[in-house]
């Protein structure tokens, strides 16, 4: 086990305690919340703006504040609706007496949250100077292929990475190749 494999086991444990805590449906809500509250206030901040700039007094940021207010809104106001959600199943699920499961549930999304982020933190960490401390550490580290492979895999699932820049495609096909090889490596 190496200082790499020590890192991530603590940050994902960390991400599973806080799903135990919190429960699925604060988990998966608040990420619905917060990326349908972006939609919604880019899709629906358009169409508002123009209604709100037109009450505002005249003045040379009117249309940017307006958009910034219903943005901010819409956002908020479905932010707190999915939490309002969250807080009714939880105490549904309490009421039942199967609030344990609600919890368990919890702690796979909160896991599963957790490996996406760290897998996107690796991403990102290999186009910056610590690359050669995690290239280096990497071969000996049990939790860093399954972990680095979580976002790239998502991505390949639900967009183009033919789309992606030259550089990143480099790095995803070289983080691929290794994890084959590996695999290869492991079976002989």
């Amino acid at each position: 086990m190496s200082s790499l494999d020590i890192i991530i086991g603590l940050l994902l444990a960390g991400f599973i305690l806080n799903g135990l805590r919190r429960g699925f449906f604060a988990e998966v809500l608040g990420l619905i919340g917060v990326l349908g509250g972006t939609l919604a206030g880019i899709w629906g901040a358009a169409t508002l703006g123009n209604t709100v700039a037109s009450i505002l007094p005249d003045f040379s940021a009117k249309l940017v504040l307006a958009y910034l207010l219903c943005f901010t809104g819409l956002f908020v106001g479905f932010f707190y609706f999915t939490r309002m959600i969250a807080r009714f199943m939880k105490e549904l699920f309490e009421n039942l007496f199967i609030g344990w499961l609600n919890n368990f549930a919890g702690g796979i999304a909160g896991g599963l949250k957790g490996a996406l982020a760290l897998s996107l933190i690796l991403t990102y960490a290999g186009f910056m100077p610590i690359k050669d401390y995690i290239k280096s550490s990497r071969k000996d580290s049990f939790l860093y292929k399954p972990i680095s492979r979580v976002f790239p895999e998502l991505y390949e699932l639900l967009g183009s990475p033919d789309e992606l820049p030259e550089p990143i495609q480099k790095l995803l096909d070289e983080s691929k190749e290794k994890v084959i090889d590996d695999a290869i490596d492991d079976y002989r």
